[in-house]
Parts: structure tokens; sequence; C-alpha cells
């Protein structure tokens, strides 16, 4: 456990668990290196999302603790991020890409906030932060459309996860750029007169 003391730099070390009393939960505070009369036993009275209250009872009182937490202020890499969906040509439509994961996903993204990176193949891996892709530039997909998970973990040891799909297109109709351009039909000005111009057809214009 880590007590950070005001603004500053001041770290209090120590250790935390909780246990069950009668059907109350019990926060047992020890080995702080200051701040010792925090030390001991903690009921925990009321509990809300960003609010605890404990209640500690000594020889002459009964003493409360409040903790609350602030993330209003606080400054994380997740609001940088989003799900998205990477549509890639599929080249010689076999239904498989070698992809740039981190380039064409993390590269783009101006993010003042320092973070650590990691993509998974399935969501489990990347709530557990296990068997992160190692080679995220060169990823070859699996299936065909595949969801990747991007894990965004924060300096404070916090992260969220992003869903990336990968879609593959079939592009072979782009190997023939004549498929685009027969009976193209550009109007262009010569003089004072307008001529079509059809893909295909030799035009020989003299002034």
């Amino acid at each position: 456990m880590q007590i950070i003391f005001g603004t500053g730099s001041v770290t209090v070390g120590g250790e935390w668990y909780t246990s069950e009393l009668d059907g109350s939960v019990v926060v047992t505070i020890s080995g702080l290196t200051d701040f010792t009369e925090l030390e001991g036993d903690w009921m925990l009275v009321d509990c809300d999302d960003d609010r605890y209250v404990l209640t500690q009872e000594t020889a002459n009182q009964t003493v409360e603790m409040v903790l609350e937490q602030d993330c209003s202020s606080q400054p994380n890499p997740f609001e940088c991020f989003e799900d998205v969906t990477l549509t890639i040509c599929d080249t010689d439509n076999d239904g498989f890409e070698v992809i740039e994961l981190e380039t064409l996903v993390v590269g783009p993204v101006i993010c003042n906030v320092d973070y650590i990176p990691s993509f998974h193949e399935t969501l489990i891996e990347a709530e557990n932060n296990m068997n992160a892709i190692q080679q995220p530039n060169v990823y070859t997909n699996t299936i065909n459309p595949q969801t990747i998970y991007l894990r965004i973990q924060a300096l404070n040891g916090s992260f969220e996860v992003f869903e990336i799909e990968i879609v593959l297109e079939d592009c072979s109709a782009c190997n023939n750029p004549s498929v685009l351009t027969n009976d193209l039909v550009i109007y262009m000005p010569f003089a004072d007169e307008v001529k079509n111009l059809i893909s295909g057809e030799v035009m020989a214009y003299y002034q």
C-alpha cells in the first residue's frame, strides 16, 4: 500500500488486507513507514463508487476515516483511443494479409499522456495482460473479419481495452486500371470547341 501525502512527493509504504467479521468488511493496515496512527483494524461502514467510510474503535472514542477518489483532474490516456475498424486490401484475395497494427492503430494517435500499448487476440488475454502479440507490425490475420484487442495501460496500472476490427476487402478489380477507364469520357476545351475524348480512341490535335 502507498499513501501519497498532499500534493508533495512523500510516499508512505505499508500493507493492507481485507477480512470479514460478523458480515462486515474489515480493512487491516500494518507496517506503515509513517502515519502509524492509521494502523489497525478499520470497519467499512459506508461504500460508494468513489467514497469509503471506515471506523476504528479506540479506548476513548470511535475514529472515522474517509477515503475519496477524485479522477476528474487526473489525466489518462484512455480518452485518446476508441474502437476502430481497419479495412485492408487483400491483394491476392486469399483472405490473409500482413498488417501493421501498431502503425495503423497507435501511430496516428496524438496523446499527451504516457501509456503502454499491447495487442492481444482475445479479450481475456488483453484484460489479464497475457500473450501479447510480439510483433504487431507484421501480424497476419487468422480469419476474416477478425477482432484484435488493444490494451492501453496507464503508468499507474489502470487500463482499458479497445476493439480493433480487421476487415479484408477484395482488391483484385483494382489490378487492371483499364477496367475503370474504358469508355471514360473527358470533356476538354480546344480553342472555341469542346471535344469528347473517349478512352481507347486516339485523337490528334494541331494548332
